[in-house]
């Protein structure tokens, strides 16, 4: 998925604005220092509890 997103990206000429990294969210945290993080269809496929985990995780790489 973010081998399609990077390319989507710089075929509009967006690679100075967007970066794309790939993080295994069960087993990592994520890196603070961004000003968003897309979930989209990932969510979904995960039972409650490990979806509120990963929405803790994401909330503390904003803080």
């Amino acid at each position: 998925m973010a081998e399609i997103a990077t390319e989507q990206i710089a075929e509009r000429g967006l690679t100075d604005r967007i970066a794309v990294q790939s993080d295994d969210l069960l087993t990592e945290d994520l890196p603070a220092g961004h000003d968003a993080i897309l979930l989209s269809g990932v969510l979904h496929d995960w039972d409650p509890q490990t979806g509120r985990t990963m929405l803790r995780k994401s909330e503390e790489a904003w803080s």
